[in-house]
This record gives C-alpha cells, sequence and structure tokens, in this order.
C-alpha cells in the first residue's frame, strides 16, 4: 500500500467543485479523500479503509463513523454524539440501479467526505462541474454518481471527529 500525501493548489476556477475538479487532474494516487476543514480524519482510518478498497475492488467509496460535538444553544450543554451522525449504511447491490434507488430511499449524507477511488472522484467531479456549480446540489450530484460508480460501505469503525 502506497504512502498517504498531502497535495497543496492554488487555482483560479470559480466554484469549489471546479477548483477540487482541477486538483484531482493533479492526484497521482489511487485514492483520494477530501476533508473539511473543520474535520480530522483518522489516520488508522484512512489505513483501514485504503485496506477494504484493496480487497474490494467493486466498492467505488468507503467511510466509518464519526464522534460529532454539538454546542447547544444555551451555550451551556454539549452534546457528543458517537457514531452515525447521518444514517449511513452499506449500499452493495451488483446492480447499479438498485444501489441508486436503495441509497437515495435512505439517503441522509452525502458520500463526500468517503475514500474514494481516484478515478471515480475524477469522473464524478467532472460530471458535477457541468451539471450545477450549487454546492447542495452538487453533493447530491456526487453521491449518486458515486453509488452509480460501484458499492459503498461504512465500516464500524471510529472515521473521523
Amino acid at each position: 500500500m502506497g504512502k498517504l500525501g498531502l497535495f497543496v493548489l492554488q487555482t483560479t476556477e470559480r466554484t469549489l467543485f471546479d477548483k477540487i475538479s482541477k486538483v484531482l487532474n493533479h492526484c497521482k494516487t489511487d485514492y483520494t479523500l477530501i476533508c473539511a476543514d473543520v474535520d480530522f480524519i483518522l489516520p488508522s482510518a484512512i489505513k483501514q479503509s485504503l485496506t477494504f478498497l484493496e480487497e474490494n475492488r467493486d466498492y467505488s467509496a468507503i467511510q466509518g463513523r464519526f464522534l460529532t460535538f454539538n454546542v447547544m444553544e444555551n451555550d451551556k450543554e454539549i452534546d457528543v454524539k458517537i457514531g452515525q451522525t447521518y444514517p449511513l449504511t452499506s449500499v452493495n447491490n451488483n446492480n447499479s440501479l438498485k444501489r441508486l434507488n436503495q441509497h437515495l430511499s435512505q439517503y441522509g449524507i452525502p458520500t463526500f467526505y468517503a475514500v474514494h477511488r481516484t478515478n471515480v472522484m475524477r469522473t464524478i467531479f467532472k460530471i458535477a462541474t457541468v451539471q450545477t456549480s450549487d454546492l447542495r446540489f452538487g453533493e447530491l450530484i456526487l453521491s449518486i454518481l458515486t453509488i452509480i460508480e460501484g458499492k459503498y460501505s461504512t465500516l464500524n469503525i471510529l472515521y473521523g471527529i
């Protein structure tokens, strides 16, 4: 298994999706992970995700469970959730249309922050940048395209904070 790497590229593209699409063209690894600036993905979870994808070629993406902190309105309480903040489940039917139907019938969060195969990530961003510049709708398109490209699963591991 290859090394984990970090790549930083300044771009002049207008939208976030255009920027990500451009950066993906420079990615030389087999796998890609996008991480929000307020999140931290555990290195051990990345390694387990990579191992899973290596052993399961029919999966396009994988992630795990998140530990989340939410400050309540009165700023005196902190709500801590361990597990799945959103209803994530495996979508592993061999038929892409059935996978898509299953995914949309239980949709709760985009697959955006999962470890993806880089070729899948390039494909879905290329299509998404043509279809929309609206990040909210774009995440739905990306999630749909990820599911169409291959199976998707959530590992029962702490993935991110």
